[in-house]
């Protein structure tokens, strides 16, 4: 593409013979007269395509370069290989052109620029004198930032190479040992900072963490030493990315699409699952802990069972011959009473068992009713040592559903936006519950003390939960919702174009696939799962200390059942007292003739 400058009137003429690609550009409205949009010409070696704008003020110079280079962006965007081609003789316009083409990223590490210029014959003929030189700036340098010069041109030899490199260098496969700046703050288990104080009384920072390992690594595969910027947010690190001040935030961020118009990410190397934590629901005051242990199937054959017994029992009794004995005269009542004592283990009558005909139903419920029993009473023993708690929520929508509040730090902002702009109403009603939190620990203690939830990183939000939130006997008030908000690839936030970008994306994928960042992964979890068991080891024993000085025989710690585990057989006894209170008062407040009977007995 070609772009010239004459002062007074720009016409964007070029030599026939110019051996560079002339790109057609399209018409750029209301940014000067335009005398001809463009004209086209077929050749054997493409197309050359001109655009003719005529600029009068500098202002409106400038609002035609801004909208130039963002159209050139997006052809360099679409190809492989650009050459930018700037021809101007006044400073003003290349200053002008420099400014825009890096504001709107029309140049970068791929892309090369040839200025051409018309100087006065006196300086021509200097320049064509001498001779020319090819000159290589190489920031990272074995002796610092330096400009070396790696070829010369004169008229009589053309181009003769004067040093070892090549005219295109890799620049930044060795950075030398030259110190870069990296801005981070403990975010763990990725980055963590602890300081100690020294017997002298200096404070030393001590850094670990997976990408502070995987930093590490590169900065020995790539030559460099890194100084960290201390911040409070991470917002702080990506406006020092976002404005070049730093070489990367090396703690990875979750790709997301309106984060690239202010910086670029490395390569992706892990997924961030992003989820959702909450108090675990408490056990609420329930009659129904005596049902629990049953299936509603089980119970439906037991009723069954209670109304099938009797009735082939009281059938069968009725066709007992008057020689049978006791069971001939045992009513319908009897007989249900004798059922129910069977199930509920009490004894039998002996005069249902004289008859030989009753003995084999007899026996079978017998066997039915102990079988029942003992898994019945087994199964309330679990239950109530076990209780069943209320359902919780593990997917989005139970979440949205059931909070109005839902904690995030600074950085989850994005994510807010994120969903606020997605098509899903589920994402959009999840971006309105979403608040910004003082801090994750904080947060996670008002997701206990409040009906409300905290989103944060998988791994931050387990190291948070086990360090922090974790009883003596390993339990905990919070869980972590079985379903991800957004479980996105993830990678490290470099500044726009970074000339470094390849070397570092073929660092972090050599680190990956060899597996070391899984490894310290999981060397990360198994340290502070020592570290917080240690913890409990400690706060346990100071616990037993202060139970031993109170009850010298105490060694354990039992959890007693509480009044809601046994509500159950507590509202059945308050039913039976209250069923033969009414009894009573029918027996004494009952006909005169019955009353005159009940004094009658002596």
């Amino acid at each position: 593409m070609a772009l010239d400058h004459i002062p007074g009137k720009s016409k964007g003429i070029l030599p026939e013979n110019l051996p560079v690609s002339i790109t057609k550009m399209p018409q750029l409205p209301h940014l000067g007269r335009v005398q001809k949009p463009y004209w086209s010409k077929s050749t054997g070696q493409g197309d050359k395509d001109v655009i003719e704008v005529e600029g009068k003020e500098a202002n409106e110079t400038q609002a035609l370069l801004s909208r130039l280079t963002v159209e050139a962006r997006q052809l360099r965007q679409a190809s492989w290989c650009v050459t930018v081609v700037v021809m101007s003789d006044d400073p003003t316009f290349l200053t002008a052109f420099s400014d825009t083409s890096l504001k709107n990223r029309l140049l970068v590490w791929s892309t090369r620029l040839i200025v051409l210029t018309r100087l006065p014959l006196t300086q021509i003929q200097e320049l064509v004198a001498s001779k020319l030189g090819v000159y290589v700036h190489l920031p990272y340098g074995s002796q610092g930032s330096q400009t070396i010069c790696v070829a010369s041109w004169s008229e009589q030899h053309g181009l003769a190479h004067t040093s070892t490199l090549p005219v295109f260098p890799e620049k930044y496969d060795n950075f030398h040992g030259a110190k870069v700046s990296v801005a981070a703050t403990t975010y763990k288990p990725l980055w963590v900072e602890k300081q100690e104080v020294t017997k002298d009384g200096r404070v030393i920072t001590h850094r670990y963490g997976m990408d502070y390992f995987l930093l590490e690594t590169i900065a020995k595969a790539m030559n460099f030493t890194f100084e960290v910027i201390p911040i409070t947010l991470w917002s702080e690190a990506l406006d020092l990315t976002s404005n070049r001040k730093v070489f990367a935030t090396p703690v990875y961020h979750t790709l997301l699409y309106h984060r690239y118009q202010f910086f670029e990410f490395s390569v992706g190397y892990t997924y961030a699952r992003y989820c959702f934590s909450m108090a675990k629901p408490q056990l609420v005051t329930n009659w129904l802990s005596l049902y629990y242990p049953m299936d509603d199937l089980v119970w439906a054959f037991i009723l069954m069972a209670l109304m099938l017994v009797p009735a082939v029992l009281q059938l069968m009794v009725c066709m007992v011959p008057e020689s049978g004995g006791g069971a001939k005269h045992m009513s319908w009542v009897g007989v249900v009473e004798t059922v129910l004592a069977v199930l509920l283990a009490q004894s039998v009558p002996h005069r249902l068992l004289t008859v030989t005909s009753l003995r084999p139903i007899v026996a079978a419920w017998i066997v039915v009713a102990v079988v029942l029993g003992a898994a019945y009473r087994g199964s309330l023993i679990a239950s109530l040592t076990l209780p069943k708690y209320p359902s919780r929520p593990e997917t989005i929508e139970e979440l949205v559903n059931t909070v109005i509040k839902m904690t995030v730090m600074p950085w989850g902002v994005a994510f807010a936006t994120d969903f606020s702009k997605s098509g899903s109403p589920l994402f959009q009603r999840l971006a309105d519950i979403m608040v910004v939190g003082k801090d994750d620990i904080v947060s996670l203690q008002q997701a206990i003390e409040n009906k409300q939830a905290h989103m944060s990183g998988i791994h931050k939000m387990q190291q948070d939960i086990a360090e922090h939130f974790t009883q003596l006997d390993g339990s905990t008030r919070l869980y972590i919702g079985r379903e991800s908000l957004m479980p996105g690839l993830s990678a490290w936030p470099i500044p726009h174009d970074a000339p470094y970008r390849p070397q570092l994306d073929i660092h972090i994928t050599a680190v990956v696939e060899a597996g070391l960042y899984d490894k310290w992964t999981e060397d990360m979890m198994e340290l502070t799962r020592r570290e917080s068991r240690a913890r409990r080891r400690e706060e346990k024993a100071t616990v037993l200390e202060s139970h031993q000085e109170d009850e010298p025989q105490s060694k354990d710690i039992i959890r007693p059942l509480n009044l809601t585990q046994i509500l159950g057989p507590i509202l059945l006894l308050a039913i039976g007292l209250v069923t033969a209170g009414n009894g009573s008062r029918c027996v004494f407040r009952g006909t005169p003739r019955f009353r005159e009977e009940v004094l009658r007995v002596p």
